[in-house]
């Protein structure tokens, strides 16, 4: 199958390879620059290796984002480069502030637990009510569609109003959120 001078070739290319790759390894490990390493094929590696002859280069692979240079100091670690983005606190998407006042509603207004009227929040809607100035909170559901008369952002119902502040106090700021 292999003539006599096959076999020979095949022995020194052996023989060549396992020499070489450790020399090739440990050149790749000191090297300062991608110019010291390149590579040699199997027909160049004796010549390249016994004559002393400058190896070939190595093929043009373009530039790629995955393939880089390695840095100029082996030994020194390389430190990815901190980056701080400053993000906004999100602002509540549905919210609104402005003065509240109270009124007494009807207590069978369409089966609304603790019943508030706003021109700000669909029909329906459960609505919470902060008092901006205590901090006190409080939940209702919207009974009212059409736009409020007095600039109030809220109306909410005695009783309601009474968990929030003093009846005095009206109007109160309010955040409202739904």
């Amino acid at each position: 199958m292999f003539e006599e001078s096959d076999r020979g070739r095949l022995v020194v290319a052996a023989v060549l390879t396992v020499v070489a790759l450790p020399f090739l390894w440990s050149s790749k490990q000191n090297t300062s620059g991608p110019e010291s390493v390149a590579a040699i094929g199997a027909g160049e590696t004796a010549a390249a290796l016994s004559t002393g002859a400058s190896e070939p280069s190595s093929p043009d692979l373009g530039s790629s984002a995955f393939l880089s240079a390695p840095p100029a100091n082996p030994d020194a670690s390389v430190v990815p480069a901190v980056v701080t983005i400053d993000v906004a606190p999100p602002s509540p998407q549905n919210a609104s502030t402005g003065p509240a006042s109270y009124r007494q509603f009807d207590n069978d207004l369409m089966g609304a637990d603790r019943p508030c009227a706003t021109d700000q929040v669909p029909f329906g809607a459960r609505v919470v009510v902060t008092n901006t100035d205590n901090g006190f909170r409080v939940a209702c559901t919207n009974v009212l569609t059409k736009p409020l008369a007095r600039g109030e952002v809220v109306v909410l119902d005695t009783d309601t109003f009474l968990e929030l502040a003093d009846l005095g106090d009206s109007p109160i700021p309010v955040q409202i959120s739904w």
